[in-house]
């Protein structure tokens, strides 16, 4: 999917799970990209 999405976008993405950011030891980095997210892919 990475590759993929790289591939659309021409340019290189990360993929981080929710969990990953809501662990995040930074709060100021951690309220700002919760706060504009939206799931592009939920497996299940």
């Amino acid at each position: 999917m990475k590759l993929e999405l790289e591939y659309i976008f021409s340019r290189e993405v990360d993929l981080v799970s929710r969990r990953a950011i809501e662990n995040s030891r930074n709060p100021y980095r951690r309220a700002a990209l919760l706060a504009h997210t939206l799931p592009l892919y939920v497996e299940g």
